[in-house]
């Protein structure tokens, strides 16, 4: 779990002690319980609107390589309170390159790469990586060389 995540925690009180403004509690057969349905999120991406920035390496797990471009943040929420980054997401694998990908749909594919579309964001597959940016993200020579000038 993360520090912001909820959780519950369930089990049997043995003892609380408090001392100095401090509580304790002992407990036996103790479980944690998250809150969060991990199933259930949107994705928010705020853009950039004069964009002459290189795309910014968010996620890496040495196969993937994932990047934003042109945009100030990405940040995915499973309800009101619970709100991460997506890189911070992707790292504590609370989401994968594959869900985002299956909750987009394939607008265009050639070799160049392929372009991924969502109601707010955008995802180009490139040879070398993944691109996430606004809406206005397309697939051309351009986008694809931009992480290849990046490495």
């Amino acid at each position: 779990f993360d520090v912001y995540d909820d959780i519950t925690l369930v089990g049997i009180i043995k003892n609380i002690d408090k001392t100095d403004n401090k509580t304790v509690v002992y407990m036996y057969e103790g479980k944690v319980i998250s809150d969060i349905n991990l199933e259930e999120y949107d994705i928010t991406v705020s853009s950039i609107k004069n964009c002459d920035i290189a795309p910014e390496l968010i996620f890496s797990d040495g196969f993937d390589y994932i990047y934003s471009y042109c945009v100030n943040d990405v940040i995915i929420s499973y309800n009101e309170e619970n709100k991460y980054e997506l890189s911070a997401a992707l790292s504590a694998g609370k989401i994968t390159l594959n869900q985002l990908l299956n909750d987009t749909t394939k607008k265009e594919d050639n070799e160049i790469g392929t372009l991924y579309t969502s109601k707010n964001y955008n995802i180009v597959k490139c040879n070398n990586g993944y691109i996430i940016g606004d809406s206005k993200l397309s697939l051309n020579e351009k986008t694809c060389s931009l992480i290849s000038n990046n490495e």
